[in-house]
């Protein structure tokens, strides 16, 4: 059976030089806690335009590009699906000359997937979003099922490499996956367990971001898989997870397909066991999954209460189903 397994700049990992250049008259550059944002105009999004280094240890920089949405008007760029970590725990960029405050796990996967010799656009939420604009916040996540859908390529990103995932050898998790292999390979309890330690799997946002994408790309560590290649895993030693009681994790358990032709209700069901920051996502999350019907019942507000929110979906969900099953 062929393999899907493959690696991605490995020499990235080994490559060094001396300390990074200062700032200027050998100080480090101002910190500031955001990026300093420009006004969108309609329809329009942001990409980070990530300058490129040969050196795995350099410091990270980028600008914005400000795009529209219209077809014939889109760039070539990769959007990214990932968690952004807790928010205690930061990292160091340099946007525009000077240094911003980012999530460690943007921080890492901005490392990760910077190119040795060309600039990468890249849409990522935490960066491309004025988090501080809640009427941005909610146009931008609006459009987040167009921009998911427009982008060249989706990369699902797990994190860097531990112990269990980017061994050289062949059991290596991620070669598992890549191979399609049975639970006979390898432990099914380290595998299954891969699962619970990466995050990613269980949370709201990544479920559209994955039913939108053509084709997924993996990523963890310097390992690079087809989304495909996991839930076909899963599928052929659901047996062996069966048996020692795995339950499916959220992100695995949504037919991209059959997601988009689920109602409302049918939707906050399915999902009810994956994790939201926010309360308004556990049904903003699922905007982009929606029927146009479904969609439109719902505006973007993140500066409404939750509790409107979820009254307002109550509302509407029992008045497009004539019934109130909602309650059972």
């Amino acid at each position: 059976m062929s393999s899907f397994f493959k690696r991605l700049r490995p020499e990235g990992l080994v490559q060094s030089r001396p300390e990074p250049s200062r700032g200027v008259g050998g100080g480090e550059p101002a910190l500031d806690r955001f990026p300093s944002y420009e006004p969108l105009g309609r329809c329009q999004f942001r990409l980070v335009h990530l300058r490129p280094s040969k050196y795995w240890a350099d410091p990270i920089a980028f600008e914005f590009q400000r795009c529209s949405l219209q077809p014939t008007k889109l760039p070539f760029y990769e959007a990214v699906s990932y968690t952004w970590g807790p928010i205690d725990e930061k990292g160091t960029v340099t946007y525009a000359g000077r240094r911003i405050l980012v999530g460690k796990n943007v921080e890492a996967l901005l490392r990760r997937f910077r190119l040795k010799d060309n600039t990468r656009l890249l849409w990522i939420d935490a960066l491309c979003i004025n988090q501080e604009d809640h009427s941005e916040k909610s146009e931008q996540v609006a459009m987040m099922d167009v921009i998911y859908q427009g982008a060249s390529r989706v990369l699902i990103y797990l994190g860097e490499a531990d112990e269990q995932c980017n061994n050289a050898n062949s059991d290596s998790i991620m070669m598992h996956f890549g191979h399609r292999w049975s639970s006979e390979h390898f432990p099914i309890q380290k595998m299954a367990k891969f699962f619970d330690d990466r995050s990613w799997f269980s949370r709201m946002w990544v479920l559209q971001e994955v039913a939108l994408a053509e084709h997924p790309l993996v990523v963890c560590g310097s390992c690079c898989i087809p989304w495909a290649c996991i839930p076909a895993w899963w599928i052929r030693n659901s047996r062996h997870l069966e048996k020692h009681k795995w339950a499916v994790p959220p992100a695995l358990s949504i037919d991209s397909i059959g997601a988009r032709r689920n109602s409302l209700l049918q939707l906050l069901h399915s999902t009810r066991l994956s994790r939201a920051t926010m309360p308004h996502d556990k049904v903003y999350g699922l905007i982009g999954l929606l029927s146009p019907m479904d969609k439109a019942s719902i505006p973007i507000d993140y500066r409404r209460e939750v509790e409107h929110l979820y009254t307002g979906v109550a509302t509407s969900i029992i008045k497009q189903e004539n019934s109130l099953k909602l309650l059972s």
